[in-house]
C-alpha cells in the first residue's frame, strides 16, 4: 500500500481504526511508516473477529502504561489474546485463544553489527553457535535468534525491559528449536520461526494452555 488519499487499500484499512489508533496514524513522520501501522492494526481486526461475531472496527483494546495492549471483553467473545509487529513493508499479527502470544517480525539486514549485539546480550552458547555459522548464514542466525528472543519478552509482556538472555535458544541440525527459561517447564512455551519473502523473518510463541493460534503475515 502506498500513502494518498487514492490508495483504496490504505483507505479500507484505516476505516477499520479507532479514532485514537487514525490519530496515531496521523502522527508518523514516513508515509511508508503511516501505510505499516494502519495495514498491522487493520489486519489485527480482521484476524479478531474471525473468532467472533465482532465486526473488525468494533473491536475495543485497552493499553494500560507499561502493560501489554489487550482486549476490551464483549460479552460472549472468547478470551483473546494478540500481538503485533512490523517491519518496513511487512505487518504480522499473532492471536491465541486463551494463552499468552508474541509475534516479531525483522528484516536480515536490518543490523549490521550483530555479532557485536550477540557478544553483549545473548547468553556465551548462543554467541558461539552465531560465530560457528559461515558468514553468509551469520546474518539469518542473528535475526532468529532476536526475532525469538524478542516475541518471548513480547508475549509475558516486558519487551526489551527483561534482558535478552534470559531466554537461550540453540538449534538442532533438523532445525529443531530448543529453548530455555528458567523456572519454565518443558511444555510451558511453543516457539516458532516462519522465514518470508524480501529476506524477513518472524518469529512467534505462545504458551500451550490451549492450542487455537493465528500467525497472519501481509507484504506491503
Amino acid at each position: 500500500m502506498t500513502d494518498h488519499p487514492g490508495d483504496e487499500d490504505l483507505q479500507a484499512a484505516l476505516a477499520l481504526l479507532s479514532a485514537d489508533e487514525r490519530a496515531r496514524y496521523g502522527r508518523f513522520v514516513f508515509p511508508e511508516d503511516r501505510r505499516d501501522f494502519a495495514a498491522a492494526h487493520a489486519l489485527l481486526r480482521r484476524v479478531l473477529s474471525l473468532y467472533a461475531p465482532v465486526a473488525p472496527p468494533a473491536w475495543i483494546f485497552d493499553a494500560p502504561p507499561g502493560e501489554k495492549p489487550a482486549l476490551v471483553p464483549w460479552l460472549g467473545a472468547p478470551p483473546l489474546s494478540f500481538n503485533l509487529s512490523h517491519t518496513r513493508g511487512l505487518v504480522a499479527c499473532a492471536v491465541a485463544l486463551d494463552a499468552d502470544v508474541g509475534v516479531d517480525a525483522e528484516r536480515i539486514d536490518r543490523v549490521a553489527d550483530g555479532e557485536d549485539i550477540a557478544a553483549r546480550y545473548f547468553t556465551a552458547g548462543e554467541t558461539d553457535a552465531l560465530m560457528a555459522c559461515d558468514p553468509p548464514g551469520r546474518a539469518t542466525r542473528f535475526i532468529e535468534l532476536w526475532t525469538l528472543k524478542e516475541a518471548y519478552l513480547k508475549a509475558i509482556g516486558r519487551g526489551l525491559a527483561r534482558p535478552l538472555n534470559e531466554v537461550a535458544f540453540a538449534f538442532a541440525a533438523d532445525g529443531t528449536i530448543a529453548w530455555d527459561v528458567p523456572g519454565a517447564a518443558r511444555d510451558e512455551w511453543r516457539f516458532a520461526l516462519f522465514p518470508l519473502p524480501n529476506a524477513r523473518i518472524a518469529a512467534a510463541v505462545t504458551s500451550p494452555r490451549r492450542t487455537d493460534w493465528s500467525f497472519v503475515c501481509r507484504p506491503l
